[in-house]
């Protein structure tokens, strides 16, 4: 078994420790094995930080805005949101955003879900090979989020706006 000396306590160590567990100075990391530096991440859109508008309470119709084109969505308490692919053995989805060139857009078949949760409206990303943006932030794959009117999703790489009416 390697072992590595506490440059604080003398004491022998197991290689790989991170802290010393005697005087619990902090090691750092394996200068042999430095974190390798990448390219800083960027994003094709700049998907605007809106201000936060205001939170339904109740089941409401939701449309999204679609560059000048508007996409009503049925009321339900939960619908998938994606492209219908009919070479595909896969379901379609309950939202199919084909028209609006999903394909190019790069909008996966399934890609995320609205629901309806004790009355407010929480949007998931349920895996979709391009992601999601809402207001600029990723949405990480099936944590939910809290969605208001007029917030801004990028879906893969098309940008839609959220709105809510009374139903």
């Amino acid at each position: 078994m390697n072992t590595i000396i506490c440059p604080n306590c003398g004491r022998s160590l197991r290689a790989g420790e991170l802290t010393c567990p005697h005087c619990h100075h902090f090691l750092g990391a394996n200068p042999e094995k430095p974190t390798r530096t990448l390219p800083i991440p960027t994003e094709q859109f700049s998907a605007k930080r809106v201000p936060i508008g205001s939170i339904p309470t109740s089941l409401q119709r939701i449309t999204l805005v679609i560059g000048s084109e508007t996409l009503e969505l049925p009321v339900s308490q939960s619908l998938i949101i994606g492209r219908d692919d009919p070479a595909s053995n896969a379901p379609p989805p309950d939202v199919d955003l084909s028209g609006f060139g999903a394909d190019e857009k790069g909008v996966s078949r399934h890609h995320l879900e609205f629901s309806w949760r004790n009355e407010l409206l929480y949007v998931r990303d349920v895996g979709s090979t391009n992601g999601t943006l809402l207001n600029g932030q990723r949405l990480m794959k099936d944590i939910v989020r809290l969605l208001r009117d007029g917030d801004e999703l990028v879906i893969g790489h098309l940008p839609v706006r959220v709105q809510f009416s009374k139903g």
